[in-house]
């Protein structure tokens, strides 16, 4: 592509371009604005090496990004601006603890209330909650126990019948990683449609293998393969301490999210 136009580029090579220049010029201040959105694994993976060796060799980096794991794998200081204004300077995990915070109490509002998604509106997320085996209520979910993610959706009037009706939820940890993603279609377990006019969304789990901490989570939502609702950032569930696999030994700090059933044998 050496004797290709930069108006023919597509957007990730005009960046892998720009990026390029930029790092290899030796700037005293080399500032990186979202360049981890685009590209592919391998072009990520070598952005943030080269972003190191910039750091390492006592020059300066301005990372602009809302990717948590790449400002905490990268960065010892953090500024968390909030429509344009300084809420935070300082320490990178005094700073991104604040602007998780803060995420969640955006997330706090109500789904019905929610202005900021997507879809035809052929159907609506409009609740969630957290209930035990039983149907009662939960504040929080806790590890190696069941437990059940409720999301309550409401049909538009407009439509007298939903057919093929898929729901997703992705679930990210505390930094934005996605780290799984729930949907009926995966499991097989298919709705052919729905007539009423409410209807509730259960997702069983029965030996929840998430570690304590808080997650968030995103819901999508198709009838007959178009998007009816899809909401980004859609709320927080907490997750407690539980003794997963019976020891009274929990999985230490910062070595991963999750429980995983094995064993040990030494031959």
């Amino acid at each position: 592509f050496l004797d290709t136009a930069v108006k023919r580029y597509s957007s990730g090579m005009y960046v892998r371009l720009a990026f390029a220049v930029a790092a290899h010029l030796e700037p005293e201040i080399l500032v990186v604005d979202e360049v981890l959105a685009v590209g592919d694994a391998e072009f990520q993976k070598k952005c943030l090496g080269k972003m190191k060796d910039v750091a390492s060799s006592g020059r300066t980096i301005l990372f602009v990004s809302h990717n948590m794991a790449a400002i905490q794998n990268l960065c010892s200081k953090a500024i968390y601006l909030n429509k344009g204004r300084l809420e935070l300077m300082g320490e990178r995990e005094q700073v991104i603890s604040s602007y998780l915070r803060s995420t969640a109490d955006v997330n706090s509002i109500d789904l019905a209330d929610r202005k900021d998604r997507g879809g035809n509106g052929a159907f609506r997320f409009v609740s969630f909650s957290l209930k035990d085996e039983q149907g009662h209520q939960l504040s929080s979910l806790q590890s190696g126990k069941p437990g059940k993610l409720c999301i309550d959706i409401k049909k538009d009037s407009n439509h007298p019948v939903l057919r093929n009706i898929h729901i997703a939820m992705g679930i990210d940890d505390e930094m934005g990683q996605r780290i799984t993603n729930l949907n009926n279609e995966t499991t097989g377990i298919l709705f052919p449609e729905m007539n009423s006019q409410n209807g509730t969304v259960e997702i069983s789990i029965p030996r929840l293998p998430l570690r304590h901490g808080l997650y968030s989570f995103t819901l999508y939502g198709t009838v007959n393969n178009e998007v009816a609702d899809w909401i980004s950032n859609a709320g927080t569930f907490h997750v407690e301490h539980g003794d997963f696999f019976g020891t009274g030994k929990l999985l230490p700090d910062g070595q991963g999210n999750f429980y995983i059933d094995h064993t040990f044998k030494l031959v």
